[in-house]
């Protein structure tokens, strides 16, 4: 698997998996920048926006770039179009920052745009 393979797999699952595995992959001076009424959060107020947040079961990420501005940092842009169980939808252009600490991609940064 290719390093670019690896962070759109770590991006997708960020989606799609539970908050445990969230707390693992993410920085602790991460931010997040989502739609009203949740807007910028980080810290311990981005894991209880994760949990409030619905379950999301599906997504698909569309038109994607993916930029890496110095070694072990990665750039990633998209259209995400997700689903939960019951057929909710969610229609978003994202931006995620990833770092490289040690052998590990983290995420420190993510941002929401309706579409």
């Amino acid at each position: 698997m290719t390093d670019a393979d690896h962070l759109w797999t770590l991006e997708h699952d960020y989606w799609t998996c539970g908050e445990g595995q969230r707390r693992e992959t993410t920085d602790t001076c991460c931010v997040m920048a989502f739609g009203s009424p949740t807007g910028i959060v980080t810290g311990e107020e981005l894991h209880e926006a994760h949990d409030a947040a619905p379950d999301w079961t599906s997504v698909e990420m569309l038109d994607r770039v993916l930029k890496k501005p110095d070694v072990g940092v990665a750039v990633l842009g998209y259209r995400a179009h997700a689903r939960t169980q019951d057929g909710g939808e969610h229609r978003v252009i994202c931006t995620s920052v990833w770092v490289r600490h040690d052998s590990d991609w983290c995420h420190i940064q993510h941002q929401q745009t309706p579409e």
